[in-house]
C-alpha cells in the first residue's frame, strides 16, 4: 500500500507557484528505505477541564550516517519534545504527564525495536556517576527530590536534584542511549515553562533493505485555474489532477475561481466560499476505496480542510506560501484578538510576546485579513475560523531555510500550535521557468538581450506582485523617482495602470527602462546579473525567489505580511533597504535617492555582498545534505509511514 497524498493549493498568483515547486518535488523524491526509522511516538496531552493545551510531545527522525562496514546498519536519531506550562499547584499533575510519556517511550522501545534487556545503566547526576547491573528510568523532583517511577523496573531514591540519566546497552547488535533532562523549578505560583528532551540513537538491520519508496500524488483544482498546473503536469507526469467546480457565490461573478486582481473585501468572501469544496471533496476521497488518501496538505488558506482530515481520520499539514515569522504573527492574531484602545489610532503598537525576539507591529501594518474581521459577521468568523483550524494541524511545510529564519525554528512556538515545521525553501525552480504562475507577456529571450546591455548589477527590477492596485499618482511620483535617479530598470506593471504619458517611449529611447505589462518572468530576471536589486512589495514568493538569486532588494511593503517580511530582511538578515511604505504617492527624492545609493552607494555595495552570502547559503540549503533537503527527506519519510496508519 503506497502512501496517497491529496494536494490542495489556495487559487492565488501568490500561493500557487511554491506550492507547484513542492508537489513537483514530492513527485520526484525517492528514497531508500534504509533512510527511515520505524518508530512512530507521538503523545499530546490537553487539559479537558480547563479546554486549553497541556503538554505535548513529538518526534523527528534524522540519518545520522551508515557504518561503512555494514552496508545494512544506519543511525537513526529521534529527538521529543515535551513542553508543559503549569502551576505550582499542578505540579503533581506535569509528573504523571512525565510518567506517561515516558512509558510510552520505553514501551515502543521493547514493542517495535525488540531490545530485550539492557544490562548495564549509567547514571550522572552533578559529574557524580553511579553505575549498576540492573536497568532503571527515572525522573527527579527537583523539590520534593524524590525520582518517578516509570516503569516496573527499579528506581532509587534521594540521588539529587539535577538529573540526567543515560541508559547504555552494550552488546554488539544494539546501541541505545535514552537521555531524560528535565527543568522544574518553580517560582511560587508563578506559571513557567518546562521542557523535556527525549533522546534516542538506534543501529539496527532494517528488514526492508534496499526498497524505494514513492509518494502518490493528487492536486485539487477548479476548472479556471487547471492551466496553471500546466508547468506542473509537463515536468511531474505522475501528478494525478481532480477538478472540482467552484462554489457558488451570489457575490462572486460567474468564472471568478483566482483573488487575482479582486479587492481586498472579496478576497475575504472568496475564502469564506472556497470551503464549499468541502462536501464534494469529502464525497470523492470516500469513493477512493481501491486508492485511499492518506495525508492532505493544503494552504494556510484552506483551514476547513482540517475539519475534512479529522473526519476522515488522517493527519493534515499547512503549506504556507509565508516565511515563519509572518506565518506566526498572521496566527497570533486570530488566537490572541488584540484590540486597539482608540479605534481611530492605526499607529497603535501591538506587540508578539510568545513569538521570538517579541517582535511588534503598528495596527495599520498588520494583515489586513484580521484589521477587517468584524464579530459576528459571517464572512469574519469564516476567516476567523480558518486559521483556528490550521494551527491543530498535524504540521507545516515552509517555503523558507534555516538560516534565514532559524530563530523562529528553534523551539515550537504557541502561535503556530506547537507544531513542527518543514522549511524546505527556498522553492524557486531550478530551470528556466517559463509562465511561473502566469502566461508571460513578454518572452524571456526579449528580457534577456535587454539586459545583456546593461553592465553587471546596474539594473533595478521593480514589481509590486498582482493583488497591488498602483494609483496614477503613486506611479507618476515612481517614474519621476526613477529618472532622477538615473538608474536603469525594469518595472513590470498591471494592464490597468497608469503611467505619464510618454514616459515608456522616452525610458527605451535611451535604454533606461524597460516597461512590461502584464506577467513577467521573474525567475529568469532576477537570476540575470545585469540585475543588482529589486523594488518590491515583500511578498514572500518574489522574496525567496530574489535570495535564491542573490539580488537584494529594495522594501516598498504595502499590506498582509509584508511589513513583517520586510523587517525580518531589513534588521535581520540584512539583505534590503527600506524604500518606502504603503499606497501613498512616495517623496521623489527620498525615493531616488535611495535608488541611486542602493545601485552605486558604497552601502548598496556592502547589503549585495550580504545578498550574495545568503544566495550561497540559500543554494547550501536546498542542495543534498542541506538543511532544507534533510527536511524534504524527513517529510517524505513521515508521508510515506502514514500509509500504514
Amino acid at each position: 500500500m503506497e502512501a496517497h497524498i491529496l494536494l490542495v493549493p489556495f487559487p492565488a498568483q501568490g500561493h500557487i507557484p511554491p506550492f507547484l515547486d513542492l508537489a513537483h518535488l514530492l513527485s520526484l523524491r525517492k528514497l531508500s528505505l534504509t533512510d527511515v526509522g520505524i518508530l512512530k511516538v507521538i503523545h499530546r496531552v490537553f487539559d479537558s477541564r480547563t479546554s486549553k493545551f497541556f503538554a505535548e510531545v513529538g518526534h523527528r527522525l534524522l540519518l545520522l550516517g551508515k557504518d561503512s562496514s555494514d552496508a545494512h546498519s544506519g543511525y537513526i536519531a529521534i529527538k521529543l519534545k515535551h513542553l508543559v506550562k503549569v502551576g505550582k499547584s499542578e505540579h503533581g499533575r506535569l509528573k504523571a504527564i512525565l510518567a506517561k510519556c515516558l512509558k510510552d517511550l520505553l514501551h515502543v522501545i521493547h514493542m517495535f525495536l525488540f531490545i530485550a534487556t539492557i544490562d548495564e545503566y549509567v547514571v550522572e547526576i552533578d559529574n557524580h556517576k553511579l553505575v549498576k547491573k540492573r536497568p532503571q528510568y527515572l525522573v527527579h523532583d527537583a523539590h520534593e527530590m524524590a525520582p518517578l517511577k516509570l516503569s516496573s523496573m527499579s528506581s532509587k531514591r534521594g540521588i539529587g536534584n539535577r538529573y540526567l540519566t543515560e541508559f547504555l546497552d552494550l552488546s554488539p547488535q544494539f546501541f541505545v542511549m535514552l537521555r531524560c533532562h528535565a527543568i522544574m523549578s518553580l517560582v511560587g505560583e508563578a506559571s513557567t515553562w518546562h521542557q523535556v528532551d527525549l533522546m534516542l540513537d538506534i543501529s539496527e538491520r532494517w528488514q526492508s533493505f534496499g526498497k524505494i519508496i514513492r509518494l502518490s500524488l493528487t492536486i485539487v483544482v477548479t476548472p479556471s485555474n487547471l492551466p496553471l498546473l500546466a508547468p506542473l503536469l509537463s515536468k511531474s507526469p505522475s501528478i494525478q489532477t481532480l477538478s472540482l467546480p467552484f462554489p457558488s457565490n451570489p457575490t462572486i461573478s460567474l468564472g471568478i475561481e483566482n483573488i487575482k486582481g479582486l479587492p481586498p473585501a472579496t478576497v475575504l468572501t472568496f475564502m469564506h466560499t472556497i470551503t464549499g469544496l468541502y462536501e464534494p471533496l469529502l464525497a470523492w476521497i470516500q469513493s477512493q476505496s481501491h486508492h485511499p488518501v492518506t495525508a492532505i496538505i493544503s494552504d494556510f488558506f484552506h483551514g476547513w480542510t482540517q475539519n475534512l482530515a479529522e473526519k476522515l481520520g488522517i493527519p493534515r499539514i499547512i503549506f504556507t506560501p509565508s516565511g515563519v515569522l509572518g506565518t506566526s504573527v498572521l496566527h497570533s492574531l486570530f488566537r490572541r484578538m488584540p484590540q486597539r484602545p482608540d479605534p481611530t489610532d492605526d499607529k497603535y503598537v501591538v506587540s508578539f510576546p510568545d513569538i521570538p525576539k517579541a517582535p511588534s507591529y503598528e495596527w495599520n501594518k498588520l494583515s489586513m485579513l484580521y484589521r477587517a474581521y468584524v464579530e459576528g459577521d459571517e464572512v469574519s468568523e469564516s476567516v476567523k475560523r480558518n486559521f483556528l483550524l490550521n494551527l491543530k494541524s498535524w504540521g507545516i511545510i515552509s517555503n523558507t531555510f534555516k538560516a534565514l529564519e532559524g530563530a523562529y525554528m528553534e523551539n515550537p512556538l504557541e502561535d503556530l500550535g506547537y507544531q513542527r515545521v518543514w522549511a524546505v525553501g527556498p522553492l524557486a525552480p531550478s530551470d528556466g521557468v517559463q509562465d511561473r504562475g502566469g502566461t508571460n507577456t513578454v518572452s524571456s529571450s526579449n528580457v534577456t538581450t535587454w539586459l545583456d546591455k546593461c553592465q553587471e548589477g546596474s539594473v533595478l527590477y521593480i514589481c509590486f506582485g498582482s493583488q497591488a492596485m498602483i494609483t496614477p499618482q503613486l506611479a507618476t511620483s515612481l517614474a519621476a523617482a526613477l529618472e532622477k535617479s538615473g538608474v536603469q530598470f525594469i518595472w513590470v506593471l498591471l494592464e490597468s495602470t497608469v503611467i505619464p504619458e510618454g514616459f515608456a517611449e522616452r525610458m527605451a529611447h535611451n535604454h533606461k527602462g524597460m516597461i512590461i505589462r502584464g506577467w513577467a518572468p521573474q525567475v529568469a530576471i532576477l537570476r540575470h546579473g545585469a540585475v543588482g536589486w529589486f523594488l518590491t512589495h515583500c511578498g514572500w514568493n518574489s522574496i525567496s525567489e530574489s535570495v535564491a538569486a542573490g539580488v537584494s532588494m529594495l522594501t516598498w511593503p504595502m499590506t498582509s505580511d509584508q511589513y513583517v517580511n520586510a523587517k525580518l530582511l531589513v534588521e535581520e538578515a540584512g539583505v534590503a533597504m527600506n524604500a518606502w511604505e504603503g499606497f501613498a504617492p512616495p517623496q521623489e527624492d527620498a525615493l531616488a535617492t535611495v535608488m541611486a545609493e542602493a545601485i552605486m552607494g558604497e552601502r548598496g555595495n556592502a547589503i549585495r555582498e550580504r545578498s550574495r552570502e545568503m544566495q550561497m547559503t540559500a543554494a547550501e540549503a536546498v542542495r543534498e545534505g542541506g538543511s532544507s533537503s534533510k527536511d524534504l527527506d524527513e517529510l517524505v519519510h513521515e508521508l510515506w509511514k502514514l500509509k500504514g496508519m
